[in-house]
Parts: structure tokens; sequence; C-alpha cells
């Protein structure tokens, strides 16, 4: 699987040119930080690097620039993939791999374009905020018998258009508040605010029988769409549920950029309390290059469905 990544050039060229100076070998600042690992992934294997300019642009900026000329080696080695006259890209967004981060010149088309699709668009402005989630991986453990709330996942809230959730035990209990304790405040905290042109897509893939005991799918979804509803987001939402998840044991959780990973599963609570010893392994998708391979394949399995 590769990382695609959308450039207008004149980002890049600016990218570049302002790379932060280091005054302190020791201790690097945030911006040089962040810089570097930006720059590492422009260079990194398995990247689609897709440009809005034709290639002669890109090549006359090699004749001069360093940065360019090591773009154009990573390319001729086959390291990266480099497609050019892409300027009619995000006109064609509906048909773009899910998982594209654009990067645009423009920080107020960036805001407009991500309240419009659910999609990571990063300026100059913002590239330091949203490098704190794309390079970031975490592991939380949860014990049982704590009191539980899914709040530490708005640490995680990021542009997205769709949650696959995939947890055979998910629906499981016939007991409301429990779902809403569980499923609704998890899918609350990672919902945008804003979705003008797209419509919100929600897949839990999971068991409609566990221990000869049949789950009431169409109950339940019946319920969740009415609280999906009542949260009065200004989008439509579009739940699907599978219940067609015999082989699957593992619990995952994905969107456009972000996998989430349970032990236990995400029906954690029972009232208001953890139910078991658990973790919660958060990876976003590009922050390491065996992230992008697993989540690739969870959703080969996953449309097996």
């Amino acid at each position: 699987m590769e990382k695609h990544l959308y450039c207008e050039l004149d980002f890049l060229i600016s990218f570049f040119k302002n790379q932060p100076a280091v005054s302190n070998l020791i201790e690097e600042s945030e911006d040089c930080i962040q810089w570097r690992k930006y720059k590492n992934l422009f260079f990194s294997r398995k990247t689609l690097l897709l440009l809005d300019k034709d290639r002669n642009s890109l090549y006359e900026l090699a004749k001069e620039d360093d940065f360019f000329k090591y773009l154009c080696k990573k390319e001729q080695a086959g390291e990266i993939t480099i497609e050019c006259n892409k300027h009619n890209y995000i006109k064609e967004i509906e048909n773009v791999d899910p998982h594209t981060i654009f990067f645009l010149n423009n920080a107020e088309k960036c805001k407009e374009l991500e309240d419009d699709y659910g999609m990571i668009f990063i300026s100059e402005e913002t590239k330091n905020k949203y490098a704190k989630f794309l390079f970031s991986n975490e592991l939380i453990s949860i014990n049982k018998g704590e009191g539980f709330a899914w709040s530490f996942i708005t640490k995680y809230k990021h542009p997205c258009n769709s949650i696959t959730i995939v947890d055979n035990y998910i629906l499981l209990s016939s007991n409301k508040q429990n779902l809403k304790n569980n499923l609704i405040e998890l899918i609350k905290r990672i919902l945008p605010l804003r979705l003008n042109k797209k419509k919100f897509e929600i897949r839990i893939v999971t068991k409609g029988e566990i221990n000869d005991h049949r789950i009431d799918i169409e109950c339940r979804r019946k319920f969740l769409n009415n609280e999906l509803v009542d949260l009065g987001l200004p989008y439509k939402i579009d739940l699907t549920i599978i219940p067609d998840a015999a082989d699957n044991h593992d619990r995952n959780l994905l969107t456009n950029y972000l996998w989430i990973s349970s032990g236990f599963g995400f029906a954690i609570s029972e009232g208001f309390k953890v139910r078991a010893n658990t973790h919660f392994s958060f990876y976003p998708i590009i922050s390491k290059e065996y992230v992008l391979d697993v989540v690739s394949a969870l959703e080969k399995q996953y449309k097996q469905y």
C-alpha cells in the first residue's frame, strides 16, 4: 500500500526553502523536528507523490535545488512514485484514495476543503498541528473496575469521512445504555463537526450470533440510528451493520487516517466501569511503514464481508 500525498509544487518549494535553522545541535526545536518528519515522509519508500505541475517544472527545480534533485533521484531508484499534471485531483476527489493527504499553499482553502470532504489538507500554517497527530503512536492501558469514559479519544480527533469498526461482540449487549456508553460515545468523539459535501459512512462488522444466541441486529440498528440523529450534526450519517464476521477475531477501528486496535474490544464498559484489563493502540496510518501494510491487509480482509 502506497502513501498518497497530493502536493502543490509551490507548497513544496516553500517547504524546502524554509527549512528551520538549527540553533541547538543537542536539543532540536519543535519546528525542526516536525519539518524533518515531513521531509522524511516526502522521501520515504512506498510514497506516491501527486504534483499539480508538469514534469518539466520539477526537472527545472532539480537543476538548482538539492531537495528536488534528491526527490528525482528517489523516483529513479524506484523508491517513490511521482505523478505530474494532477491539477484536477481535488475536483475528482470523490474518486481519490480515501487516505490521501493534501498539501496546499492556501490555509483558508485547506480549511474549506477539510470541512467539505472530511480529509486532511495541510498548509504551512497548520503543518505543525497535524504533525502531532500524523507522526505519533500510543499505547493506553485500561484496568478492570476503573471508571471509564471515551474522552481520551478526543486527542486523536481528525478530519475523516468514514469509520469501520470490527468487533464480534460490540452489539452483544441488549442494554441500550451500555450500547450508548460504549459505541455511541466512541463514535461521537471521532465524528467531524462539518461535512458539507459528503455523507459520513459508519460500517460495523460483527457477529449476528454468539454461542447460539441470536442478536437482534435490526433492533440495534434502529437504536443506533436514532442516537446518531440525536447528535444533531449537520450532515447525513449512513450506518451499515454487517453481521458476518464469524472468521474474525481481532478488534479494530479504522478511519481514513487512523487505526485503533483493542485487545478486549470496544464494548469495554458495563455501566461506567471497565469490564477487563486491556489496552488500546493508536496508529496514524503513515506513522510507521508497517502500519500502512497492516491497514492495507485489514482492508482487504474486511472487504470480504
